[in-house]
């Protein structure tokens, strides 16, 4: 199981490296206040996508499933939605706090969401995704297969709900 802890343990040398006692945290280049990981195992689609299985010759391998590239964009939105609070502005966590608030309230259907429902437009009643490139310059995706990034590429809206 080398290869599919190799694949999807995220950050885990940047850790040992930057805040190590023994190594010395304070001579390290960067630091890792955050890390946000996500465990998709009880899932069987999840856990069924990188196998370690024997074939017909006996050979040890690892089996890449079809829904890998699934399996990588459900872990992505969920590492996302967790790691949202902790770096997006304020301006995006109110404005999504507002948006998630009248929501609620147009679907819970009492006076105050009528009076949202027949005052806003439906647009403004959409879910809200905010904005990472406020809080992000940029995002660093391992490319070993031109596939996932394109994957990434169509499937990348609607990520956080």
């Amino acid at each position: 199981m080398l290869i599919p802890n190799c694949l999807f343990r995220s950050n885990g040398s940047a850790v040992l490296l930057s805040t190590a006692r023994r190594v010395g945290a304070a001579r390290a280049k960067y630091t890792l206040p955050l890390i946000v990981r996500t465990h998709l195992a009880a899932d069987e689609t999840a856990y069924a996508c990188v196998y370690q299985t024997e074939d017909a010759d006996g050979n040890l391998g690892v089996r890449l499933n079809k829904d890998l590239m699934t399996v990588g964009a459900d872990a992505l939105r969920a590492n996302l939605a967790r790691l949202g609070p902790a770096v997006l502005p304020w301006s995006e966590l109110a404005r999504y706090a507002a948006v998630t608030a009248a929501r609620r309230a147009v679907k819970q259907g009492g006076p105050l969401g009528r009076t949202l429902k027949a005052a806003l437009p439906a647009r403004a009643l959409e879910p809200y995704v905010p904005d990472f490139g406020r809080a992000f310059s940029g995002f660093c995706i391992h490319t070993g297969e031109c596939t996932g990034l394109q994957y990434w590429h169509n499937h990348k809206q609607g990520w956080v709900t």
